[in-house]
């Protein structure tokens, strides 16, 4: 009988954030003939009585016959044409053309009805998140508060790691993989695990591109 591996990664993702988004105001214009459009904005970036910059467009270049205007809080519109780029980026790779200006409308009311209720606030900060899956599905995620140290892991994997193999209904047969990260390798979390009678796939060194999770996360990432 073939072993079912369960696949477990410490994943550090990079979100934005900003407590109190300011409104930068600006105006964008556009003029639509049978076979022509104009789009303008003004170029000055202020808040309040203050005037950051007096050479800032509203205007975004998307493809050579696609241009997108954006105001109001400027982290916002920056964030909003960096994920449109992104996805005409990706949608070029793999269709090898360019998006049409119908299908980039449609994607952008598609993304802007998913923030109807939150705007995309643009700051620094970070969150560390704990994962597995399997063959069969995902199991537990774990939010990792401050630094993550080896006794976390352990905490980790007593709370999650058969909660996970019940939830994926794995029975015995079923092997723990991680790459070597030395929070993974270390005295104490061997102790736990060998304790607990949890066989461990051996893992190459200096190979962490080669953990199957970093596809997941990496999808995850995609959609968030």
């Amino acid at each position: 009988m073939l072993e079912e591996t369960v696949c477990n990664c410490t994943w550090v993702q990079r979100l934005y954030f900003l407590h109190s988004p300011s409104f930068n105001g600006g105006t964008v214009l556009a003029v639509a003939g049978e076979d022509f459009a104009v789009v303008a904005s003004d170029t000055r970036l202020s808040e309040g009585y203050s005037v950051h910059s007096r050479d800032s467009p509203k205007c975004y270049k998307l493809t050579d016959t696609t241009v997108i205007g954006c105001s109001g809080f400027h982290g916002d519109c920056l964030t909003l044409t960096k994920i449109i780029d992104a996805r005409l980026k990706m949608y070029k790779h793999s269709n090898n053309k360019c998006m049409t200006s119908g299908a980039i409308a449609a994607m952008l009311s598609t993304i802007l009805y998913g923030r109807r209720f939150f705007p995309y606030y643009h700051g620094s900060g970070s969150i560390m998140m704990w994962g597995c899956f399997a063959a069969g599905g995902t199991g537990a995620l774990h939010k990792i508060d401050g630094t993550m140290r080896n006794e976390n892991q352990v905490d980790i994997l007593k709370q999650h790691l058969k909660t996970s193999v019940r939830k994926l209904k794995l029975g015995r047969k079923w092997v723990f993989q991680m790459d070597n990260d030395t929070k993974h390798t270390s005295k104490v979390v061997a102790k736990w695990l060998k304790d607990n009678k949890v066989k461990v796939l051996e893992w190459p060194s200096q190979s962490p591109d080669l953990n199957p999770i970093g596809n997941l996360w990496a999808e995850l990432k995609t959609r968030v």
